[in-house]
């Protein structure tokens, strides 16, 4: 089957057939004569998307596949083709043959937004094709996917909403027909559903957009990016050689600028290599070497045979999350970059998408704004599967939509369905442990308190464990919990936060963790945070103990370290005393 975007029909090298004459298709689409009029605008800034955790919800959005190339706006004046990147750098020499094509579209004028990609036999999208077409000079089939129309003949688009624009450039892409000039075509619909049923098809993600908003020419919340798998662009400060003595590299060594502009360590990537890249990075790393690192600071076990270079190289990087440490897992080398300078290079954030709630007030979409879209094959299978409840909480919860969290419009529902999707990595830390909870029935923002006694409200699967009241010697019952089931049933009591003791319920008094916990005043920044917690790592190896760090859900961090619990909490505590 081929994947949303239809594959191209002819080889690149065909020229299309003739086009209509100038401005007609424009015409027939809209009424140019109620726009603002403006000469043709030098480069403009782009819309960016922010990365978002969740699909957003609402009625006024539209979902675009997620494309894996270099953002490029066309400008047309009379023929003649301009192929900007996202920071405005003439790239026409480069792709030549998208430019002859753009040139015969029916147009007197007009400025296009979209992604050039190497499509795939698949119909996927690969950045590493791409820069192998740049790089290399092999065939690849570049295609051209049209997603924004923000000027046509001596007209200003900008301020019309998103759909109507894709109308009148998808009109104009159809009396074009040329095969490396698509369209990006997009759904309507559940956008949980559409997101995961692109994953589930190896799609790199969706972009979604709100259809009745103007153009903005920043970084803006109308546009969301959700992606299946993590990738984002990093700094090369360093590499090492690889062990079978090839002309190349064997691992490198990546980060990414802070607030500070200072480049912090993000971790190495040692795959994703073919011969060609090897020796291209090798020679291009070469011509870099300097002796000492641009990092602010890396691990000392990550220093081994490390030769350093000067942070100029920017690396397109998958990986499947952050670690604890704040370095990226299972990491692959895409291709590099030459459209984003090294200094612009920063650790990407997620954010929370917009809720239907956050949307009211709003103008609805006029009917006529929506329009149809012809989808391929996979395009029909994204939108027609059929929605699982697999990943929902199987615990009963009254007022499942109840907001627990205003800022984040976190339902009691979304808590349930978190604690259950993370129980297989939470359980191993707070299973046969006695609990206190932190209980915000009315949500984060109304009076919490503290739970850690066993009573009648609580949902199955909770049970106690007897400890000892030290002044009257009396058992209590503490809460304590070892199943998924109980763990989402924590969200009918409105838990926002587990605090488990340091020792096991069958050795109380014997802790098999020592915790270290950074509580910064306001004004430690985050960088000095993070350094506090490296030099304790440090000191703590340097006794031969080895330590994990975890945030606290504040603002600091704690340093946790595995014992055997031969001790009892009076001389741990002092053992921790004297190593402060």
């Amino acid at each position: 089957d081929q994947p949303w975007h239809k594959q191209p029909s002819k080889a690149p090298e065909e020229a299309p057939r003739s086009p209509k004459p100038p401005g007609k298709a424009a015409k027939s689409a809209v009424s140019l004569g109620k726009l603002p009029k403006e000469e043709l605008p030098d480069f403009l800034k782009p819309q960016l998307a922010i990365e978002a955790f969740t699909p957003p919800t609402g009625a006024n959005w539209i979902h675009e596949l997620k494309l894996d190339g270099y953002r490029i706006q066309a400008h047309i004046d009379h023929g003649k083709v301009k192929l900007f990147t996202r920071r405005g750098l003439d790239w026409t020499h480069r792709m030549r043959p998208v430019a002859t094509a753009l040139a015969k579209l029916p147009v007197t004028t007009a400025i296009l937004d979209g992604e050039l990609c190497a499509v795939r036999p698949d119909g996927t999208t690969s950045f590493a094709d791409l820069q192998a077409s740049f790089e290399h000079g092999e065939r690849r089939p570049l295609t051209y996917f049209v997603f924004d129309l923000l000027h046509l003949d001596g007209h200003n688009l900008r301020e019309l909403p998103l759909l109507e624009r894709k109308a009148i450039v998808e009109k104009l892409l159809t009396q074009l027909d040329h095969p490396q000039i698509q369209i990006s075509q997009h759904l309507q619909g559940d956008a949980n559903a559409i997101f995961q049923n692109a994953c589930s098809l190896h799609a790199e993600g969706i972009v979604a957009k709100r259809g009745d908003a103007p153009h903005r020419a920043t970084r803006s919340p109308e546009w969301l990016k959700l992606k299946c798998i993590r990738q984002q662009e990093f700094v090369v400060g360093g590499f090492t050689l690889p062990s079978n003595a090839i002309h190349g590299v064997g691992a490198l060594l990546l980060g990414y600028y802070n607030d500070q502009k200072q480049l912090i360590y993000a971790g190495r990537t040692g795959t994703g290599f073919d011969a060609k890249t090897h020796a291209m990075l090798r020679d291009k790393l070469n011509a870099l070497r300097q002796a000492k690192p641009a990092f602010q600071r890396v691990p000392s076990e990550a220093q081994k045979g490390v030769l350093w270079v000067k942070p100029e190289l920017v690396a397109q990087v998958t990986f499947t999350t952050w670690t604890a440490d704040n370095l990226i897992r299972q990491a692959a080398f895409q291709g590099l970059r030459e459209d984003k300078p090294a200094e612009e290079v920063r650790r990407e954030e997620p954010t929370v998408a917009p809720s239907a709630k956050q949307e009211r007030g709003r103008m609805p979409m006029t009917q006529a704004a929506i329009k149809p879209t012809t989808q391929s094959s996979i395009a029909a299978r994204v939108a027609t599967k059929k929605k699982t409840t697999e990943d929902s909480a199987p615990v009963r919860l009254t007022h499942p939509d109840k907001i627990l969290d205003a800022a984040s419009h976190l339902t009691k529902q979304q808590l349930a369905n978190y604690y259950w999707a993370i129980a297989p990595y939470m359980l191993p830390h707070i299973t046969n442990r006695p609990l206190s909870l932190v209980r915000c029935p009315e949500g984060s923002g109304k009076p919490c308190f503290f739970q850690k006694h066993v009573n009648h409200t609580l949902p199955p699967g909770i049970t106690g464990t007897p400890v000892p009241d030290k002044k009257t010697g009396k058992i209590e019952q503490y809460i304590t919990l070892s199943t998924p089931e109980a763990l989402a049933g924590l969200a009918q009591m409105g838990v926002l936060e587990v605090h488990p003791w340091g020792s096991q319920n069958d050795d109380l008094e014997r802790p098999d963790r020592i915790v270290i916990d950074l509580d910064p005043d306001t004004a430690i920044s985050w960088s000095t945070l993070c350094d506090a917690a490296a030099d304790v790592r440090d000191r703590l190896k340097k006794l031969g103990l080895t330590s994990f760090l975890k945030t606290t859900g504040g603002k600091g961090l704690h340093v946790v370290i595995p014992i055997k619990p031969k001790h009892e909490y009076a001389a741990v505590k002092e053992w921790a005393h004297e190593f402060v």
